[in-house]
């Protein structure tokens, strides 16, 4: 959590921080909600309107609305993560990946964790889930497929590298793709 963590290397007590911090979103969520509300009632009064103003309002209105009810939302989300952790409950770390981060870690070139160099036209290695004496393993398009002993019934087996170190060193999702952003899970 963010404003803990801060808190922490400041050399604040986390609780005084998460004291300080819910003091500071509590009217931030009421002033949200009120605005909300109002901004709700405005455009339901536009509706039907044959003034152009009130119209264009409305229309405007429902832009910021989309931007509060997203701005309130993780205030709220915050608000309860603080007060979870005020209450002793554990908390869990909410991290998104904006799309351009996960394409990187996506891309990040499989051969590089596998520690190999792929051999031949059918870019041949060795794979790292049971034992190999020749290269059973092909790396094509960013991905691992494995043609031998991990092959189910219905098809080969394929790994990303998000999945593959998922798989093989046991990580979370979001573990593997801060891993492959380079940095610390």
């Amino acid at each position: 959590m963010n404003a803990l963590q801060q808190a922490e290397e400041m050399g604040v007590h986390p609780r005084w921080a998460a004291i300080a911090r819910l003091r500071y979103l509590k009217p931030l969520i009421a002033k949200a909600e009120n605005a909300l509300a109002k901004m709700t009632d405005l455009i339901e009064a536009g509706k039907g309107a044959e003034d152009i103003n009130r119209v264009y309002l409305a229309y405007v209105s429902q832009a910021n609305i989309d931007n509060l009810q997203a701005k309130l939302r993780r205030y709220q989300f915050e608000a309860q993560q603080l007060q979870d952790f005020l209450d002793g409950k554990k908390i869990k770390e909410k991290r998104e990946f904006s799309p351009e981060e996960l394409h990187m870690a996506k891309n990040t070139p499989i051969a590089s964790l596998l520690g190999q160099t792929p051999k031949g036209p059918s870019k041949m290695v060795k794979c790292p889930f049971h034992e190999d004496k020749t290269a059973s393993a092909s790396v094509k398009t960013n991905r691992l497929h494995c043609f031998s002993g991990c092959r189910p019934k219905n098809g080969d087996k394929s790994w990303s590298p998000i999945t593959l170190l998922m798989e093989r060193d046991g990580m979370s999702f979001v573990d593997a793709v801060k891993l492959l952003l380079g940095g610390q899970p």
